[in-house]
């Protein structure tokens, strides 16, 4: 299997968990424990492409990548967004996961996969290594909170801290030279760069916080000083945005004593008058959970010591080889994903609530009834998602009532083309095409009122396509 980050690296694991980086033979006896201020932005890269998903509700990338740990959402636009961990399957792990990737779909079934971002960069806390991204807005930003990884001299070679990003439109983000929550800030973890037990802080995931409104709370995976060679999960409060983060305790109820004892990929989220606990354990049955009257309740309000396998199961599926759920409500549905390490993707199921002990089963997901952009008045749709950004590029939606080979170019006011965007085959549907923000020639375009056409043998459309700063 291949199980934590930090797990000696077998010979082609045959399953499914995941690893980050080797450490001690040591460690075994752990990992074997049963279910137990100047910003930068970041630049674009990589070449859009679409993938179509093997299975409904799957998103799988093109080789060599695969996904990890990921944020899911939906936004405004009709859009549903994967930022997800990118792990070359063909380099070493001190060489691969070092940017994020991104995709977009309006079905949950076809992708399209946009630059990745969030890039490393060199001389920062963040150089090796960025992880875990966890996504929550307020107001007209979004904030990408992450574990960024840094190999330094006299620290420990994968030394993990807490840091954020941010975006108005999730295509181009500014992150900050400096973390936003460490270890030596929470009294109770055993923070110490120069140990393995002591570089461990990672994980975040970020959520409107019910007892405080306007404020957030974080969830995180580390160690702590009164319980080392587990990872549990920890808790810390802020009043929203870039204000500071104040410790909120460890939820005890995912140490060992509680029969977790080594946690990853916390996710917490609210049903009915129950909350839910998720976490990526150490069992055979990978993501286990708990539920409480409240977010933060005392431990011996955690209640259960329930397997998704379970659940899973009640629909023929086997979740053995699933880690780090994630959940997202939108339009009337709840649905629950998470990576599948036997297809390489990201999975994506309906949940169908029960009534507890039968908390719910799964079910192909379903977008039935989720707003989404108005339907063109034509059979040929053309729209600019969000906002066109130099340097960034654009994003556009092309809807054609049946397959269809498709031409979708850029012009200038004087009608000059800027650029082919598409010449080839589109499906039915909406299907995504990117720009990113060149000329045919490969030179950056400046600033100025552009047209985008789209044509097909169904018929023409044109949008028009103001890019800024």
């Amino acid at each position: 299997m291949e199980r934590k980050r930090f797990h000696p690296t077998p010979p082609e694991p045959p399953a499914h968990r995941r690893r980050r980086f080797a450490v001690a033979l040591a460690l075994s006896a752990f990992v074997l424990a049963p279910f137990a201020a100047a910003p930068r932005v970041a630049p674009a890269a990589g070449t859009p492409a679409r993938i179509d998903a093997v299975s409904p509700g799957m998103m799988v990338t093109a080789p060599p990548y695969r996904p990890k740990e990921f944020a899911f959402l939906y936004d405004s636009t009709g859009l549903f967004h994967l930022f997800y961990m990118r792990h070359d399957k063909t380099l070493p792990d001190d060489s691969t996961e070092l940017d994020i990737g991104h995709a977009v779909s309006t079905d949950l079934r076809h992708w399209t996969q946009l630059d990745s971002i969030l890039h490393v960069q060199p001389g920062t806390w963040d150089s090796s290594h960025v992880w875990a991204p966890s996504i929550i807005k307020r107001g007209d930003t979004w904030y990408l909170f992450y574990a960024g990884v840094q190999n330094q001299p006299f620290a420990w070679n994968w030394f993990q801290r807490i840091g954020v990003a941010t975006s108005t439109d999730l295509m181009t983000w500014t992150h900050y030279d400096e973390p936003v929550y460490t270890g030596n800030m929470v009294p109770w973890a055993f923070a110490d760069s120069s140990h393995i037990d002591g570089a461990q802080f990672r994980d975040p995931y970020v959520m409107e916080d019910p007892e405080y409104p306007g404020g957030w709370l974080m969830y995180f995976v580390t160690e702590a000083a009164s319980a080392r060679g587990q990872l549990i999960i920890g808790a810390a409060r802020n009043d929203g945005g870039f204000t500071p983060w104040r410790d909120a305790g460890p939820l005890w109820c995912t140490d060992a004593a509680h029969y977790w004892g080594w946690c990853e990929s916390p996710l917490v989220f609210r049903h009915d008058a129950l909350w839910y606990l998720f976490a990526t354990t150490n069992s055979g049955h990978p993501i286990g959970f708990r539920v409480a009257p409240s977010p933060l309740a005392d431990s011996s309000l955690w209640s259960g010591k329930y397997r998704l396998w379970d659940f899973a199961g009640r629909s023929f599926r086997n979740s053995d080889a699933w880690f780090a759920a994630e959940f997202l409500s939108a339009g009337g549905h709840d649905y629950l994903a998470y990576v599948d390490s036997d297809t390489n993707g990201i999975g994506i199921e309906e949940i169908v609530w029960g009534t507890p002990p039968d908390f719910f089963s799964l079910a192909t997901p379903s977008v039935v009834g989720v707003p989404h952009a108005p339907p063109p008045a034509s059979p040929v749709g053309l729209r600019l998602v969000g906002r066109a950004r130099r340097g960034a590029g654009a994003l556009f939606g092309v809807s054609l009532p049946e397959a269809a080979e498709t031409t979708l170019e850029l012009f200038d006011v004087a009608g000059r083309r800027v650029r082919t965007l598409r010449a080839g085959p589109l499906p039915a549907g909406e299907s995504l095409v990117r720009w990113d923000g060149r000329g045919e020639a490969g030179e950056s375009v400046r600033c100025a009122m552009y047209f985008a056409r789209v044509t097909v043998p169904a018929g023409r459309r044109t949008a028009r396509v103001p890019l800024t700063d």
